[in-house]
Parts: structure tokens; C-alpha cells; sequence
């Protein structure tokens, strides 16, 4: 086993912004929003509503959230203090503000209104002042770059396999899919042997051997450690007489800055990913970007063609920072690349997609088969910040140093 085992440094650099949720999801009357200065304060639950006890303000905050469920009267929280005297300075004194966000400007229509709607928030330090990625999350996108690459290498291979997906009719078409990814997954990647141990055990799969840390922030450009950014995306549908699709949702995420520079490290046991025919760690990122670049190029193609000059700024940050990963929340279209890549056909694989899309999202107006001619899906997942605009989820990961055996 000498020399087997080694473990690497690596920096990740958020080229954009990057959103990993908690699963916190705070409505408009959980937190508060100055919309002049653009900041966000989320409270502490405990301390908050002890706060409003102690300020005799527990039934008028009541009677505030029954006037916003009626809908007819959309009030900012904060401003709501105001009016009954309460300042930040007195929350601070009491404990209940847990941190403040800068919040990137919203599109024109939102800028002036009272709220962001929803914020989904990104997941920090039990601290509550670091954000940081899970090692899970990265390891997750170093095993669909590994799985990219064994089937894009010898794609004949699992012809079987899209077939069996591609004949499968009605809603059982997500669990169908699922399947087929499991099962993938465990002929490309089961391939350890144990007395007793079946093939779809999770025993078996040569990924053991890939252990990835949590990745922690090192150092931050941006003024605070998370900002709040709207959901924006560019669409290949485009309205009549426009020159090209945007949609700016009222969908706001709590993310990691562009610019942030995190730190994790990969233990990685080789004997066990070389039964598998992944040779080092250096391969895997190099699979990693392969499994990015492809999926960007689909839609960079798609949507340069529609402006070469709005779009191409976006596409031209991928060469520039030297991206190889999407990571978090938004980064949309990149978990279908492998679909693509199944299919074999681009039209095939869109036609799949779309009709993917149609069975799982019953919004009417989306109709992905009527209408996706170009991409499917037709959407780019944009972040803007301060007149700056990203492709969301956009990373650099390289190693710093040399691997140390252990």
C-alpha cells in the first residue's frame, strides 16, 4: 500500500457568484431589507421574538403578518420598526440580528419595491460568519465529470442503456432516469470485490478511495462574505420584437462572492481508484473540466448566436479565469450534459429533454417541446452584481503544491 495513498491541496476561486443552500428559506417577514443602502439583516429566531415581547410589540407584529397575508398591502419589516421606534441599534443590543448581507442590485422593476420576496440562504459556519462548499458537493461534481468521461470515451458502450431511458413514456420518466444514473454509476464505478458484497452495494464503488474536504474560505475580494443576488436568466425564447430573451425572476439567493477563494484538500486512496481506471488525481480534475467545458460550449453556441457581443463577455470569463467546475445552486443546464452525451444526437437528446422538462414542470406556459428548438433546456443562469454579470456557479479548482504521499 506504500506510496497508494495521497492527498492534495486545492484552491477554488468563485469566478462567480456561488450559492450552496442550508436549506434556510426566509420570507419577506423574517428578515429585514434596507432598499436604499441594498442590505439585508437576517434575524435570530429566539432572540427576535423575545425582543418583540419585550418591546409590547408581539401583537402588533401578529396583526402586521395578518395584513400581509391578506395581500393586499406589501410593507418592508423594517421600515415597519421604524414606524413603532425600534432602530438596528437596539436589536443589535438585544442579540437578534444574526449577520448582515450586502444585496446586489435588483432588476429595474424590483429595485424600489419593499422586498426581495423569498431568500434561500447559503450555508455557513455554525459561527455564522463563514460560508463554506461541503466536500460533498465537490465530490459530487468530481463524480459526474468521471462518470462524463467514461461515456463519452466509449459511448457504444451504454447505447443499452439510452435506449431504456429514451423508451420510457409518462411520468415515470424522472424515476426511470434516476435508475438509469444508478446503474451507471455502479458499472462504471462498482468495480472493488468482497466476499458476500453484491454490485450495487456501495462497498464496492471504487469512489471510497476519494475522500474530498470541506473547502473554507481563505480569502474574500467582496466587502462581506455573502451577498444576496437575484436569479436571472437569459432564455433562448425571445419575445417578438426584442433581440434577445431575459427573465428576471423574483427568486433571490444568499451566495459566496465572486472572487472568494476557498480551501479544501482530496485524500485519495489509488489502489483503489486505479480498479475503476482512474489513474491520479490531476485525471480527475481534468475530467472534471472536460465534463464543465463541454456542457458550456452547448449553450455559448446557442446563445452567441442570438448576441454575440451582449453574451460573449460571459463566455469569454470561462477561458479568461481558467474555469473548470459549476458548483451550488443555478448552475441549471450542466447536470444534462450527460445526456448529451447518452444520446449520442444532439436532437435526440434535446427532444428527451424537453420532454423531460414537460412531464416534471406542469407550468403551461414553459412547453419545452413546442418551443425549445435551439437548447433544452433554453435557459443560461446568470448572476448580476454591482453592473458585473456571471455565469452562475462558475469556479477555478487547482492545486497548490505537490501531492504528499502518505
Amino acid at each position: 500500500m506504500s506510496g497508494q495513498i495521497v492527498r492534495q491541496e486545492y484552491e477554488l476561486t468563485c469566478i462567480a457568484p456561488v450559492h450552496v443552500g442550508s436549506g434556510e428559506v426566509l420570507r419577506p417577514f423574517e428578515y429585514l431589507y434596507d432598499r436604499d443602502k441594498l442590505e439585508a439583516y437576517f434575524l435570530h429566531g429566539a432572540k427576535w421574538f423575545s425582543f418583540l415581547e419585550d418591546r409590547d410589540l408581539s401583537d402588533a407584529f401578529v396583526q402586521y403578518l395578518e395584513t400581509e397575508a391578506t395581500g393586499r398591502k406589501s410593507r418592508n419589516l423594517l421600515e415597519w420598526l421604524k414606524v413603532n421606534h425600534v432602530t438596528l441599534a437596539d436589536l443589535r443590543q438585544a442579540g437578534a440580528i444574526r449577520r448582515k448581507i450586502p444585496v446586489a442590485k435588483p432588476s429595474d422593476q424590483r429595485a424600489k419595491k419593499p422586498t426581495l420576496n423569498n431568500v434561500t440562504c447559503q450555508l455557513v459556519r455554525s459561527d455564522n460568519a463563514h460560508p463554506y462548499i461541503p466536500g460533498s458537493t465537490i465530490k459530487g461534481a468530481l463524480r459526474t465529470g468521471i462518470l462524463y468521461h467514461f461515456i463519452r470515451k466509449d459511448p457504444r458502450r451504454f447505447d443499452s442503456y439510452w435506449q431504456e431511458i429514451s423508451s420510457v413514456r409518462g411520468p415515470d420518466k424522472a424515476a426511470a432516469w434516476n435508475d438509469i444514473i444508478l446503474r451507471l454509476e455502479q458499472e462504471i464505478l462498482h468495480t472493488l470485490t468482497y466476499d458476500g458484497a453484491k454490485k450495487k452495494d456501495a462497498v464496492v464503488s471504487a469512489l471510497r478511495g476519494l475522500s474530498v474536504s470541506d473547502a473554507t474560505l481563505v480569502g474574500c475580494k467582496a466587502p462581506a462574505p455573502t451577498v444576496i443576488v437575484q436569479k436571472i436568466d437569459a432564455t433562448t425564447l425571445i419575445k417578438r420584437g426584442a433581440r434577445r430573451g431575459e427573465s428576471a425572476i423574483s427568486l433571490f439567493r444568499e451566495c459566496i462572492p465572486a472572487g472568494s477563494r476557498l480551501r479544501f484538500a482530496v485524500t485519495a486512496n489509488l489502489s483503489l481508484l486505479h480498479t475503476a481506471g482512474i489513474e491520479s488525481l490531476p485525471a480527475i480534475l481534468a475530467m472534471l473540466r472536460s465534463y464543465t467545458l463541454d456542457g458550456l460550449k452547448l449553450q455559448q453556441r446557442a446563445f452567441e448566436a442570438i448576441d454575440r457581443k451582449y453574451y460573449g463577455d460571459l463566455f469569454d470569463d470561462v477561458t479568461a479565469y481558467k474555469a473548470n467546475a459549476l458548483l451550488g445552486g443555478g448552475t441549471g443546464f450542466l447536470s444534462k450534459t450527460i445526456i448529451y452525451t447518452l444520446a449520442g444526437a444532439e436532437a435526440e437528446a434535446r427532444r428527451f429533454a424537453a420532454a423531460y422538462f414537460d412531464e416534471q414542470f406542469t407550468n403551461p406556459s414553459h412547453k419545452h417541446r413546442a418551443i425549445d428548438k435551439v437548447l433544452t433546456p433554453r435557459t443560461l443562469k446568470r448572476a448580476q452584481t454591482d453592473g458585473a454579470d456571471w455565469i452562475m456557479g462558475l469556479c477555478s479548482i487547482r492545486g497548490i503544491g505537490d501531492a504528499q504521499t502518505i
